[in-house]
C-alpha cells in the first residue's frame, strides 16, 4: 500500500475546503482510475452520511481487498462505511446520520448578524410601559 500517498491525502482532507474532491482524487489515484462526475457525487453523498474519516479509511480497506471490481463502487463503499460506523459507535437503531452542516452555517450567519447590531438598537426589556400593572394577583 502506498503509505506516502495515504499520508499526503489524509493531510489534504482537512486542509482543503472540498473533501469530496479530495476523496475522489485519492480514490482515483489509488486505483489508477480516471475521475468522473458520478464518482464525485458518490463521495459527496457518502460524506453527508458518514464523514471524512470513515470514508477515507473505508477506501484504504477496499484497496487491501482482493478480486474487487470498482465499476459501481457505491454499494461496496456504503457497506464498508456502515460496518466501520457500527464498530465505532455500536449497533445503533439510527439508519442515517443527520447532517448538521446547514444548521451550523445558519447559526454562524445569525451570530455574524448579531455581532453587527449595536446596543442602542436593542430595546430595553426592563423599561416600564404605561399599560403594565404593578400588582400581581
Amino acid at each position: 500500500m502506498p503509505e506516502n500517498l495515504i499520508d499526503l491525502y489524509y493531510e489534504k482532507l482537512y486542509k482543503e475546503d472540498k473533501p469530496g474532491n479530495t476523496l475522489t482524487s485519492f480514490f482515483c489515484e489509488l486505483f489508477e482510475q480516471g475521475r468522473d462526475r458520478k464518482l464525485y457525487m458518490t463521495f459527496n453523498k457518502l460524506l453527508r452520511l458518514y464523514g471524512r474519516d470513515i470514508i477515507f479509511f473505508a477506501i484504504t480497506e477496499i484497496y487491501d481487498m482482493e478480486n474487487i471490481t470498482i465499476d459501481n463502487i457505491y454499494p461496496l463503499l456504503a457497506y464498508v462505511c456502515r460496518r466501520r460506523t457500527q464498530t465505532k459507535f455500536g449497533n445503533t437503531s439510527v439508519a442515517n446520520f443527520i447532517d448538521l452542516t446547514s444548521e451550523i452555517k445558519a447559526r454562524e450567519k445569525l451570530t455574524e448578524k448579531a455581532k453587527n447590531i449595536s446596543l442602542e438598537d436593542i430595546p430595553d426589556p426592563f423599561a416600564e410601559e404605561d399599560n403594565v400593572s404593578d400588582t400581581i394577583e
